[in-house]
């Protein structure tokens, strides 16, 4: 490990919060940018039964991570104590705090007497935001939804909102004030407040997630806000862009607030107090009725540029990025946004403002959006930046073009890049998918390797072997001697040593021998199998199920896997109850076989839902090949006739261009229905991606290959007479019979069947009106 270098404990609640994982993320940029050691604990919730009821009960096992937090182990603390503790009392947060006196603390987004805090400006923040209110709308009947009387946040927000209200000669009303959760299961409270004030004008939520309950409140009441009632938020969390209609908030940049905790933790020392704020910006969006340009998108109505300038455009690109996307990029990636925005700058005051009409040169600038859109979409945290940034540079240049006519091409252009930024979104969005898929196949594989080994001779490396394929570079499971059983949080004492028992660096996974494997729970993060002389961030996550626990995952992740450590903890704690089942097994026959089972139907449920295609019902690619595939490898399958086919939609880019990407959808279904009624019941069926379908099926002989054909000509005339849909929906298809024999590739029956496709595709249908 580097001399000097810190290792910077930090304290969360869980991944899937997204304001802890925002905090989370901007805490291990700056950890990357000071050159310093990380390691977060997600240990949960003090009293989490009362966070969310649907929780397991036995979430109070995370709690025991905190227990690994000392002066052994790390150097200082950071502590999210605004989610941590947000249901405990102020006896308790101190007496939580009290546990790292050892090295200089800094409590975020909650404070604590005798302690360095950092938080939002809830009371500037929350000021502002009611002032909106009341000032530029007109609202006086006012309610707020609170989050819980415990949490420092929310009473500095509840007392903002009293201070405006008193400032403005208004009356502060009991039950105009109600208490949530701070999230948005608040439908009860909402729904009592708006019962006990029917000419409720304005309604201001203490968080966003809260204010996702009221809207459900408000569409069953048939309450459409910003006309009928005005409703704020704030946090700005990213779901707040994307509501209909979208929420005026007030932006507290999480990321920002997790980045300046870990700069400033480095500067303070033991029991030293003070107290930090970061400031917000009112968001004002459709929920108030209008759509005011604020924030960062407003800066460009007063900033002061000069076209041709040498020095105005590498100091306009530092506005922007530092603006935009300073707080949301990591610092390689952020070298990367500055080189693209400069480009669109330069494009802007070269070729957009140089006096000459803009129309021509629209599809230019479409196009220098598009480029840039595909180079930063990807290292970006929040999306809607992008939107931001395209706003901002049409806002500014607009006023430096020379007719209205240019402007009016101008702001026409930001509609159509607004366009193109929601389908690169979309393709993210795909892309996550996907990602998703991995995280499920890792899942089941890790479930799938438990169930075929000898469980007496099982080796837990294998459960790490997949990692590198989520951006896990490193991790280990670091075991306890033997399970232990925790009823209550009371129950547990760390234990004087743990063991190693797997350990993956990039694709590698081992076991280390036993004598390597014994770790110095007093001085955990120094142990031989983990130390390196490079920085890291390491996330530690508990293992347990019910009562019993097996020890800890301790995973280097990177800033978009943060949410894949919450399952594969569970899914590697469920594979060590296994183990430890097994190694019970004697006494507990009955219960194994229960588990056992249980993990095979889970195995064959995920099994399942990868090879199936959401949309059309039929397999996807990887079901459809791995089904075809395991009939041609068949025994009693050998020496009879088989086809395969493509089947390629017909126009599906008319479809939607005409008539939007739902009908479009609904196409390809069509085209699924027609191949499944054509094809018959022990046909293969796929969507191998697109508007492309593989179809497989075993044939009485080779001249039933042109039957099919009729019968999907037949077909497609038939479902789109009873289709009452203006579009004709229509496919070519290629195919090829061959008989199957030991040598068959299916690879290569492919080719053919797609030279084949080819050929049909010249005579398609052109037209997609009836």
């Amino acid at each position: 490990m580097k001399k000097n270098r810190k290792r910077i404990g930090l304290l969360i609640s869980e991944y899937y919060d997204s304001f802890a994982r925002e905090v989370c993320i901007g805490a291990m940029r700056a950890a990357e940018d000071l050159d310093q050691d990380m390691f977060i604990f997600s240990g949960g919730y003090l009293k989490s039964t009362y966070v969310d009821a649907s929780k397991n009960a036995y979430e109070y096992q995370n709690n025991f991570l905190y227990e690994f937090v000392n002066e052994q182990n790390v150097d200082c603390v950071a502590v999210l104590l605004g989610t941590i503790a947000s249901h405990v009392d102020e006896e308790e947060k101190l007496a939580f705090l009290k546990r790292f006196d050892s090295v200089p603390i800094i409590s975020i987004a909650d404070k604590a007497p005798g302690y360095a805090s950092i938080a939002f400006n809830n009371i500037g923040g929350f000021k502002k935001e009611v002032e909106y209110v009341i000032d530029t709308l007109g609202k006086k009947e006012i309610g707020i939804v609170c989050g819980p009387d415990t949490n420092a946040d929310a009473i500095a927000r509840l007392e903002a909102y009293k201070e405006v209200m008193r400032a403005h000669d208004l009356p502060i009303l009991e039950e105009r004030i109600v208490y949530g959760n701070f999230s948005e299961y608040c439908d009860t409270v909402v729904e009592g407040l708006l019962d006990a004030n029917p000419g409720l004008e304005a309604i201001v939520f203490c968080n966003d997630h809260m204010a996702l309950g009221g809207y459900r409140v408000f569409e069953k009441r048939g309450l459409r806000p910003g006309q009928d009632i005005v409703v704020v938020g704030f946090d700005d969390a990213p779901f707040a862009a994307l509501m209909n209609p979208r929420l005026t908030t007030t932006k507290a940049d999480a990321a920002e607030l997790g980045y300046r905790s870990i700069k400033e933790l480095l500067k303070i020392e033991k029991n030293e107090e003070k107290e930090i704020l970061v400031d917000t910006t009112l968001v004002v969006r459709e929920s108030c009725g209008g759509n005011k340009l604020t924030g960062f998108v407003n800066t460009a109505e007063k900033y002061e540029y000069t076209l041709h300038s040498a020095k105005a455009i590498p100091k306009l690109t530092d506005h922007i990025t530092e603006g935009l996307f300073h707080n949301h990029t990591d610092i390689g990636g952020l070298s990367i946004v500055r080189e693209n925005v400069e480009r669109l700058v330069r494009f802007y005051d070269r070729r957009i403002c140089d006096g000459k009409p803009v129309k021509d040169k629209i599809p230019m600038l479409i196009d220098e959006y598009r480029m840039i859109i595909v180079e930063i979409l990807p290292i970006t945290t929040q999306r809607q930046l992008l939107f931001d940034l395209a706003e901002f540079l049409t806002i500014l240049f607009s006023r430096y073009v020379s007719t209205d006519e240019d402007r009016n091409e101008l702001y026409l252009a930001l509609s159509e890049c607004f366009k193109s930024i929601s389908v690169e979104v979309e393709r993210c969005r795909n892309n996550e998918g996907r990602e998703g898929n991995i995280l499920n196949w890792i899942m089941m594989d890790i479930t799938r390797d438990i169930l075929s080994e000898d469980m007496s001779r099982i080796r837990m490396h294998i459960l790490l072997r997949k990692m590198e394929m989520l951006g896990i570079h490193s991790s280990s499971i670091i075991a306890l001697k033997k399970p232990i059983q925790c009823a209550t949080v009371g129950d547990w004492k760390m234990p004087k040593q743990m063991y190693v028992r797997a350990i993956q660096v990039g694709s590698e996974a081992v076991t280390p021998p036993k004598n390597q494997q014994k770790v110095d729970v007093s001085n955990f993060f120094s142990n031989s199998n983990l130390d390196s002389n490079r920085r890291r961030t390491m996330a530690v996550s508990c293992l347990f199920s019910g009562r019993e626990q097996y020890g800890l995952f301790v995973a280097e992740p990177n800033y978009d896997n943060l949410t894949a450590l919450e399952p594969l903890r569970f899914q590697i704690s469920s594979a060590l109850q296994t183990i430890s089942l097994v190694e019970q097994k004697e006494e507990i026959a009955d219960k194994l076989e229960e588990n056992l089972q249980e993990l095979k139907e889970t195995n064959a449920f995920l099994d399942e839902v990868s090879k199936s295609d959401e949309l059309t019902e039929v397999y996807n690619r990887r079901g459809f090949l791995v089904t075809a595939k395991k009939l041609i490898r068949a025994k009693e399958n050998q020496g009879r006739i088989a086809m395969f086919g493509y089947a390629d939609m017909n126009n599906l880019k008319l479809v939607n261009d005409q008539f939007g990407h739902e009908e479009g959808d609904n196409s390809l279904r069509m085209v699924a229905s027609i191949l499944k009624e054509s094809m018959g019941k022990d046909a293969i069926i796929g969507r191998l991606g697109g508007d492309e379908f593989g179809v497989f099926v075993l044939l009485k002989n080779m001249e039933e290959e042109k039957e099919i054909r009729a019968r999907v000509r037949d077909e497609t005339g038939r479902q789109n007479g009873e289709s009452e849909k203006p579009y004709y929906v229509s496919m070519s298809i290629g195919s090829h019979a061959f008989p199957i024999t030991a040598d068959t590739n299916l690879d290569d029956m492919m080719a053919i069947a797609d030279d084949d496709l080819y050929v049909q595709k010249q005579s398609k249908r052109t037209s997609i009106w009836k």
